[in-house]
């Protein structure tokens, strides 16, 4: 039979299906035999399995070795310092050393170089603050006495002016000009325009107009203020502008505290630094002050001062001061203020020689920085463009300053131009202030007035007598000066009235007897400043126009000039030691106005009209309370018209307890010789400003 092959689909596929174990087998078989020959013919490997053991653990001790002294004897390593290297990483880069010589955005067309406006800066953050007071005045019209307490009405403005934000104005309006000249191109500021708007009692201040205080004012109004006493000055005299500042009359029944200082001046309140030392850590502050005591050995001065409108009676508030050296300690331990920044605070022991007691309190801790103390302002002598020539008004404590005799615009040196936004340093490290102080009092003004005032400043114009193509607008040619903004109206401040009544009692009826009463009259004098009182019977239907009378009662009172007492410190230790007890002397070469004791003055006895032109209208009260036999009465109340047609209603709870101050007060001052208003916030014995 012969044997015939098929390959066709389905022969194939039978075939696979019935032999496809068979050729798998087949095909393992040959490749165990094709392994089995190589491993015949392989070779075998040359190191036994302890030897690889042994092998490994020298490899593991060969990295675990330290080899550093093996390194260094045979390489020099360098270790690079990363903290330096990120360092400088940091520093600033200088444009100026990688600028283009020409710019790659060359303008088309020709570039105008010619000026622009100077451009203005408006006073900021201005305030008005009416009142009145005892001033000091220099005209020695009494026998024996060198000065004389007057009253005064006024009200103080205070602004900021942003002398450092002006001067970069100017850099970026006029540097970029062909005609840039950075020695005549700062802001020179000259004197300032005050326009005033005043309402009488019962009108609305908002319908007053404002009308413009014209230079002869002005000249009379600091005219005026040099008749007075000058103060000292708390604020740095490097961030004042001559003309922009008018001086502080001395002030004499009380100080004139933070009002006189814008608050961004002087940095935080002692109050609130006292309050929360943490708060305020690193900010800047000026603190006025009466005096110090320094630490033995240390660069330490412990400062005294008193709160503004504090009592005869009150406790100075104290606050130390770290200084750089012993040395530094020494020469600023009696200054009125100090400038420094917050640090934190302290503990530090108080004696009372008097008491023989000591008392440990917490103080606020300042750090002198004399990075802080600013170039001063300069001030040309003389200067045909200031109308305010020759006044001196920017004098200290009896007299003027220095550079204030002849004229008073400033005109900073050219190495003082501010060379970044931030303001450049001065060639001695000094900066160029940011802000300066603004302050101006009118004296002329009435009891129960409402005021509001705008102030703009004015300057002379860089831009005057240059040649008209120079210029982008050749109108400026002919201007010698130019004005600020004019600010906004301040707050409405109304003058206290001269007469207030006090309500002492009210006497009920009995039998046929009508209901009275017994009120006070507390009048102003403007002859001497102090507060006249003096108690009076009324009924329903009485005017209550008194008569004439004499006060200060015992004649006139001249006043003492105290020095001021130094506080007796010491700081709390470590570990709980105390350091042996020690009291401050003073020195006795030291000027009186070195530490800022009040003028002396005289209070005139003055006849007083008690008139007030007020009609008691009626009176209740003072009835005994159901109590059973207890005497307590109700309050007694009195209702009144006063002399501008208002009804008002005085109540003895209130007015009987003022009124026995003020008379125990006088007695007081009466027997020492000496008003009140000599040494405000002040023991008997004690003195020196406050501000």
């Amino acid at each position: 039979m012969k044997l015939k092959l098929r390959l066709d689909k389905q022969s194939i596929q039978e075939f696979l299906i019935t032999h496809v174990e068979k050729l798998v087998l087949a095909v393992f078989v040959v490749v165990s035999l094709l392994i089995l020959y190589r491993a015949m013919g392989a070779s075998g490997y040359e190191k036994k399995p302890s030897e690889l053991v042994s092998s490994a653990q020298n490899a593991e001790a060969h990295v675990e070795k330290d080899r550093t002294e093996e390194l260094k004897r045979d390489v020099k390593l360098r270790v690079e310092d990363y903290p330096a290297v990120a360092r400088r990483s940091r520093i600033p880069v200088e444009e100026k050393y990688y600028a283009h010589a020409r710019p790659w955005d060359q303008p088309i067309g020709k570039k105008d170089v010619r000026r622009g406006s100077a451009p203005l800066l408006a006073i900021r953050s201005l305030e008005a603050h009416g009142d009145r007071g005892t001033l000091a005045l220099q005209r020695a019209d009494v026998a024996g006495a060198g000065t004389r307490a007057v009253g005064r009405r006024w009200v103080l403005l205070t602004g900021v002016v942003p002398v450092r934000e002006q001067y970069v104005a100017y850099r970026n309006t006029f540097a970029g000009s062909a005609y840039y000249n950075q020695a005549t191109d700062s802001p020179e500021w000259l004197y300032f325009v005050v326009e005033r708007a005043e309402a009488p009692p019962g009108q609305p201040i908002e319908d007053a107009e404002f009308q413009t205080f014209d230079v002869q004012k002005l000249r009379s109004v600091i005219q005026e203020i040099n008749d007075f006493v000058i103060q000292q000055d708390i604020y740095p005299e490097w961030a004042s502008i001559a003309r922009l500042a008018l001086p502080l009359p001395s002030r004499l029944d009380k100080p004139w505290g933070d009002l006189a200082y814008p608050l961004v001046l002087t940095g935080p309140r002692y109050e609130d630094v006292r309050r929360n030392p943490a708060k305020y850590k690193g900010q800047r502050v000026v603190w006025h002050c009466e005096g110090g005591n320094q630490e033995q050995n240390r660069a330490r001065v412990v400062y005294a001062r008193r709160p503004f409108g504090a009592a005869r009676d009150a406790a100075p508030e104290y606050f130390a001061v770290d200084y750089p050296s012993v040395d530094a300690a020494k020469t600023l331990v009696q200054q009125s203020a100090v400038e420094a920044v917050v640090v934190g605070s302290d503990t530090i022991t108080l004696r009372d020689e008097a008491a023989r007691t000591t008392q440990r309190v917490e103080v606020p801790l300042l750090k002198f920085d004399p990075k802080l103390s600013g170039k001063p302002v300069e001030t040309t002598p003389e200067d045909p463009l200031d109308p305010l020539g020759g006044l001196g008004v920017a004098g200290n404590v009896g007299g003027g300053g220095e550079g204030v005799a002849g004229g008073g615009y400033v005109r900073r040196p050219t190495h003082n131009y501010p060379q970044e936004e931030s303001g450049a340093a001065t060639s001695d490290g000094r900066q160029l202030p940011e802000l300066a102080l603004f302050r101006f009092i009118d004296l002329n003004v009435k009891a129960g007035y409402a005021y509001r005032y705008r102030v703009k400043l004015v300057l002379r114009n860089p831009n005057y007598n240059r040649p008209e193509h120079q210029l982008l607008d050749p109108k400026e040619a002919k201007q010698q000066l130019i004005e600020s903004p004019t600010t906004e109206p301040t707050s409405t401040v109304v003058i206290p009235q001269d007469v207030h009544l006090l309500a002492l009692e009210v006497n009920p009826p009995r039998g046929t007897a009508d209901s009275s009463a017994k009120v006070a009259v507390v009048k102003w004098i403007e002859e001497s400043g102090l507060e006249a009182h003096k108690d009076f019977p009324t009924w329903r239907g009485a005017m209550l126009n008194f008569p004439e009378a004499m006060f200060p009662p015992t004649g006139p009172i001249k006043t003492q000039t105290p020095r001021p007492t130094r506080p007796t410190t010491k700081p709390a230790t470590e570990g709980g030691a105390r350091p042996p007890r020690r009291t401050a002397t003073p020195d006795e070469n030291e000027s009186e106005y070195a530490v800022g004791t009040q003028p002396e003055a005289v209070i005139q006895q003055v006849k007083v009209n008690y008139s007030t032109g007020a009609l008691t209208l009626d009176m209740r009260g003072a009835e005994k309370l159901p109590f059973g036999r207890s005497s307590v009465v109700e309050a007694g109340d009195v209702l009144v018209l006063d002399s501008v047609g208002r009804l008002q209603v005085y109540c003895d709870i209130d007015g009987k307890p003022e009124f026995e101050r003020r008379a125990e007060e006088l007695k007081r001052t009466t027997e020492a010789g000496g008003p009140t208003v000599t040494t405000p916030g002040h023991t008997t014995g004690e003195g020196g400003l406050d501000f």
